[in-house]
Order: C-alpha cells, then structure tokens, then sequence
C-alpha cells in the first residue's frame, strides 16, 4: 500500500476565534451538520487502527481544525498511546498540527518535542495587519495571544512555519508584513490566497482579486528574490515550489499538481472527505467507523472529485507558462464557468515579468549557489 496522509480535526470548526475570512467556518456551515464537538476515544482508536491496517511504510498525521489544540492535552495523549498500541509494524510516523497558537503553554510544547511535531503557525503579519481580521468572538485581536504561543515556540526550539492568509489589507501592507517576518527570524513562511465564500456575496473587506493577487505576487517575489541573491534566503513555499518544477521535480503542493487528489480529511464523527475545500454533505466518502481506508479510497465520490479537476482549459493549452502554472491548481479557485483560474492573469503577468529570473534561480540552485 502506499503512504497515507491523514488531515484530521479533532474539535470539527470549533474555534476561540472568529476570524472573518475563515474558509472552514464557511465550509462548515454549508452542510448539514456544523460542528460534530471533539472526537470520541471510539472514533479516535478505530481511525488509528484502521490506518495502521491500511498503510505499510509511512503514515503522516496532520491536525487542523478549527482549533485543534480546544481538543484538549488529553486527546493527543490517547492519539499517541493508539499509535504505539496500533503500530505493530513499526512504520514510520510523522506529525504536524495547524493553530493559531492562543492555547500554546509548556504541556504542549511537550508533547510537540517529544513526538518531533512541525508546528504551523498562522500569523498574518505585524499586530495592525494580524488583528485586521483574526478577531476572537469579542471582536478583541488576537495578535497578543498569538506571539505568546510562538515565544513557547521558540524557546522550546519546535519546528514551525509561518502561514499567513493573504487579503487586499495584506497586499496594501506586504512590505511591511515581510520585513516583520524577516525581523522575527522566520526562515519558512506560507502565504495562501484567501478563499470566496461558497454560496455567498463576495467580502470586498477581505477578497482577493486577480489584480490585487499580481501585485502581492510581484512585490513578494522582489523581496524573495533579493534575499536570495544576497543569500539571506527565506523559503517562500510558492516560489519554492515553482523552482523545484522548473529544476524538474515534482510540487509538494497540491495546489500546485495541475489536478486534484484525494487527500483524506478526517472529521470529528469519523466521516472521510477529500479536500479540505470540500468538507460538504454531497463530498463524503464514507465513515471510519463503518468503512476501511481500502474501502473509502475505493468510493466513487472520491474519483468523480479527482476527475471533475481534470482537463485544461482552451486558453491554457497555447499558454508558454503552462508547465508550471499548470492551469492554475487548485479548483476551488477555478472559475465554475469556465474552468479558468481566478486568478489567471495575475500568474500569466508575473511569470510574463520574472520567468527568466526564476529560470536563472534555478540553475543557481542546481550549481549549489546557496550552499557555497
């Protein structure tokens, strides 16, 4: 069997904040149920199982939420006693976990240290950009909160990446949110595009268009770019990934693949999706507690998902960019019309601009540059 990678939310959507452009708090309340409450040791023990049944090298498990951490301590010491009781074949595990970092103390910095968590971490920038948007339920910013978990970060020497969700307010400010990220020693930084909402009006408070999108891309790349020449690089994963195509590899974003995949979320009650984006009603594959991972991986639910994602649209075909734009990625940023990425010509524009130098950043790469 191949390795499997699990997202599981252990808490379902429930989260202390209530930040205004949150993709799960909207993808949650298009389905029938919202929030399934923490998950149950029945569910937790046979999802460990079951994986372990499943899998035969290598298994990563990866929490998000919500906030996976309002599961409690207590939950992710019975996770680990289920993976040392299940692992009976010694496979390889990894771990990593998705916060905002408000809960962060000593006892979990703990546990990350014992079990070599990568911790990721979401920080949209300095204090006026972060609280712009990431509000608890008091409409009281979070920012605060946030650094004192990224202190018990860094004082325990854990591993993290910084994740920060871009919006026209970032886009105003990138700059500055970058010379922060750069002041706090950051090395690993994770910029996503913010989502629309499903079955809802566009948020202009928040929503990205394509116009603004090109703008971040090209002032971002200056930076990156400039830091790299001056070898004081910081890792983009965007632009990482873009070099890595161009030197012939494969992305390890998925986002990036040209197509989808069926990437297993593991909701609280046990029910299986296959992205992220589509934890809905009509996406579900099954549930652990009545299905095994041969079984779900088997659904046709799960191959309709893949294939829906799958084909490129006529004005891509004839693109000069398209072996690493790859018409765009991600479907949820597509166009339902006309299967064209929202975010088409902010790519076409950039790439127009910096192909060359990324061309030459690869080869830089090749010879060793950042090595010497």
């Amino acid at each position: 069997m191949p390795p499997l990678s699990l997202l599981i939310k252990p808490a379902s959507s429930k989260c202390n904040l209530n930040c205004t452009y949150c993709f799960y708090h909207d993808v949650s309340a298009n389905r029938m149920v919202k929030d399934h409450g923490v998950m149950n040791d029945e569910v937790l023990e046979i999802l460990i199982k079951k994986a372990f049944e499943y899998a035969s090298f290598h298994i990563h498990f990866a929490f998000q939420g919500g906030e996976p951490t309002l599961a409690g301590i207590k939950y992710f010491h019975k996770f680990h006693n289920f993976v040392e009781k299940y692992n009976t074949k010694n496979i390889n595990v990894s771990f990593s976990l998705q916060t905002n970092g408000t809960f962060l103390n000593e006892e979990w910095i703990s546990l990350f240290k014992k079990y070599n968590y990568l911790i990721g971490l979401s920080l949209d920038g300095p204090e006026f950009v972060h609280d712009y948007f990431r509000e608890d339920w008091s409409q009281k910013g979070s920012y605060k909160e946030v650094i004192r978990g990224l202190e018990y970060l860094q004082q325990g020497k854990v591993e993290f990446n910084v994740l920060t969700v871009v919006t026209k307010h970032t886009v105003n400010h990138i700059e500055e949110v970058y010379v922060f990220f750069k002041k706090m020693g950051f090395k690993f930084l994770q910029f996503i595009p913010c989502l629309d909402n499903i079955n809802a009006p566009i948020d202009i408070t928040y929503h990205l268009s394509s116009d603004l999108y090109e703008i971040f891309l090209k002032k971002t790349f200056e930076l990156y770019k400039n830091d790299f020449m001056s070898k004081e690089y910081t890792s983009i994963r965007y632009f990482d990934n873009i070099l890595g195509v161009l030197l012939g590899r494969n992305p390890e974003s998925c986002d990036m693949m040209g197509r989808c995949s069926v990437n297993p979320v593991v909701e609280s009650d046990g029910s299986i999706y296959p992205c992220d984006f589509y934890v809905l009603d009509q996406y579900k594959l099954g549930n652990i507690l009545d299905f095994s991972f041969f079984e779900i991986f088997k659904s046709p639910i799960g191959s309709d998902f893949v294939q829906d994602s799958v084909g490129i649209p006529e004005r891509c075909k004839m693109c000069s960019y398209l072996n690493i734009c790859r018409a765009g990625g991600c479907k949820r940023q597509r166009n339902p019309d006309s299967n064209v990425n929202k975010f088409c010509d902010a790519y076409f524009n950039f790439f127009e601009m910096y192909y060359d130098d990324l061309v030459e950043m690869a080869k830089l790469i090749q010879s060793g540059y950042l090595q010497k």
